[in-house]
């Protein structure tokens, strides 16, 4: 896949949100009179399914409505590659992508193609494909990772897939996946199916109820805290911490990603509670875990740097 790197040293940051790009394979489906070089880019990547209706006046603006699809035709066989900013999956390629933050790709049914990222912005990203309900397709869904290094997802495109996200950030990298047949009819999108649900997709904030003087053990990493021990935080996000008043705990991070983070744990006002904070490091030692008796005051852990994403609720009964 060596041409990636030609989109990479020559792509644009662009803020197109809400704007499909026009394929070169759509050209004949937008409208002649615009021209090639002056056509509206608010038509860019519709697909009509039907051109012999441009020119009959009965009912033509319904079925042009019914038949149209905002996105960007991806060919069969292609390598769609992305660079993975926490803001959003910004295209490298193809070149109809190129800049388009979060592109609708319209695929068609039956056909193969790849997916990835292989630059972001040094923030925890992974790829996964879902449908209407939010499950991973098809196990389609690589590691968390701050380098891209193996997150790439081969398939064959199905009527369930319907996004394209990344689990750390699914409010801004998400984009929309439109199947659609040989005729560039699109297809019902198809959730039924005979395999549960990925486990992964709900994980984040999970609620994990301790035993009495548990060692409470995490990662962290910028985008989150990320459970290592005991086994049932192990690889959940911010879990919620189910403690016992009265009972002792240890609190800690004994792993991270290389940036500046500390261990707080807080009231509702946001106040530490009884001076359980440890110092701002890069490499975690002993001085960053806490030992600590649960009590009701206590309700988040928190990293001060990073408090908005590195934040889990504490619950106490």
């Amino acid at each position: 896949m060596s041409e990636k790197d030609t989109f990479r040293t020559r792509r644009t940051v662009l803020q197109l949100a809400g704007v499909a790009v026009a394929s070169g394979s759509l050209a004949g489906c937008l409208d002649d009179s615009t021209g090639d070089d002056d056509a509206d880019p608010t038509n860019a990547g519709t697909i009509e399914s039907d051109d012999n209706s441009t020119d009959d006046s009965e009912g033509s603006d319904a079925d042009d409505t019914d038949n149209t699809v905002q996105g960007i035709e991806i060919e069969p066989g292609t390598a769609i590659e992305f660079d993975g900013q926490t803001a959003g999956w910004e295209g490298i390629a193809p070149s109809s992508i190129e800049g388009a933050l979060n592109p609708t790709l319209v695929l068609t049914e039956g056909e193969t193609y790849e997916m990835g990222w292989t630059i972001g912005d040094g923030a925890q990203h992974n790829i996964a494909i879902r449908n209407d309900n939010g499950a991973v397709v098809d196990d389609l869904a690589t590691e968390g990772v701050v380098e891209p290094r193996d997150q790439w997802l081969e398939f064959e495109a199905s009527s369930e897939m319907t996004t394209y996200v990344c689990k750390f950030h699914e409010t801004t990298m998400v984009g929309e996946i439109v199947i659609v047949d040989s005729d560039g009819t699109v297809v019902e999108s198809d959730t039924t199916t005979d395999d549960e649900p990925d486990e992964t997709v709900d994980t984040y904030g999970k609620t994990v109820e301790l035993e009495p003087g548990a060692d409470i053990r995490f990662s962290g990493q910028t985008v989150s805290w990320e459970g290592l021990s005991p086994a049932a935080l192990e690889g959940v996000e911010n879990p919620t911490l189910v403690l016992q008043e009265g009972e002792d705990y240890s609190i800690g991070w004994t792993d991270g990603d290389g940036a500046m983070h500390n261990l707080q744990i807080r009231n509702d006002s946001d106040e530490i509670v009884n001076g359980l904070e440890t110092p701002m490091v890069t490499e975690p030692d002993k001085d960053q875990i806490l030992e600590f008796t649960a009590s009701p005051e206590m309700t988040q852990y928190a990293c001060h740097p990073h408090e908005t994403t590195m934040i889990g609720s504490i619950r106490v009964e």
